[in-house]
């Protein structure tokens, strides 16, 4: 299962072909088990703000910190994901030591395996 979920979430942020130009979408994936924990990753066109070894393997809610209800927010958006069996949007800010404040939207969808009774969910975050 989690090599079919892979492959799912390998398509997230693909490029797109309009009228004969390529269009290359920015963006997140990462797939996290039914804790949050994230067990893969794809980087479309941008860039993660702390390497891939820092958050592999951690709770995807708990590995950076946001701004003010940042956490609650991503939190909730994974069960009401998985309460409603539908995708959820969340919006969140991140600051950039850099470049400031940047906003973020994450699109959680949670991935039933009823067979084996678990969910993982593929999230997809891109920069406003």
């Amino acid at each position: 299962m989690k090599n079919a979920v892979l492959l799912a979430i390998s398509a997230i942020g693909c490029s797109v072909n309009v009228l004969g130009m390529e269009k290359a979408n920015k963006s997140l994936g990462f797939l996290t088990d039914e804790n949050h924990v994230i067990i893969g990753c794809l980087a479309n066109n941008m860039k993660f703000a702390i390497p891939e070894s820092e958050f592999m393997g951690k709770n995807l809610v708990s590995v950076i910190e946001l701004q003010g209800s940042g956490n609650i927010d991503v939190a909730q958006a994974f069960e009401e994901a998985y309460a409603r069996r539908t995708v959820k949007e969340v919006s969140y800010k991140l600051t950039d030591p850099k470049f400031g404040d940047k906003t973020f939207v994450a699109e959680i969808k949670p991935l039933f395996n009823d067979e084996q009774g678990s969910v993982y969910y593929s999230v997809e975050v891109t920069e406003q």
